[in-house]
């Protein structure tokens, strides 16, 4: 979702992981940095005793927060607002196949699951470094 919605390209990257004994990562903080200085942080806290999502994208005059479903808008200045609304939703699948039909733009292009791919593999790597930063 970040580097889908921010439309940013990273430059560096630290995370530390903690698999707690498992196969898979369980905790992990990531700093990523992006090409035009913003900077980004992603928690994962999958050993804490309930569920709990949030995003959080914070600009000079405002806050967009999602939480567990609900969208909420904070301008500075002026009293925080629910989103009430969503534009018509589709799914990936709905998407993929409209967009085949030539009835719709592919709201994910492959240019944003190989970013994914790359920012994911930086990340691995720098855990496995002690959290040095990598560069890409």
């Amino acid at each position: 979702i970040l580097l889908w919605s921010t439309g940013l390209k990273p430059v560096e990257v630290n995370c530390r992981l903690d698999h707690r004994g498992c196969a898979v990562e369980i905790d992990s903080s990531t700093s990523v940095r992006f090409e035009n200085g913003t900077i980004a942080s992603i928690s994962v806290m999958g050993h804490a005793a309930t569920w709990h999502e949030r995003h959080v994208l914070a600009f000079d005059d405002a806050l967009v927060a999602w939480t567990d479903g609900v969208v909420e808008i904070q301008q500075r200045g002026k009293d925080k607002e629910q989103l009430s609304e969503w534009p018509n939703p589709t799914t990936p699948d709905e998407n993929f196949y409209k967009a085949i039909r030539g009835e719709a733009e592919v709201l994910a292009p492959f240019e944003c699951g190989r970013d994914v791919v790359l920012l994911t593999q930086a990340c691995y790597e720098s855990a496995n470094s002690g959290g040095t930063t990598v560069r890409f």
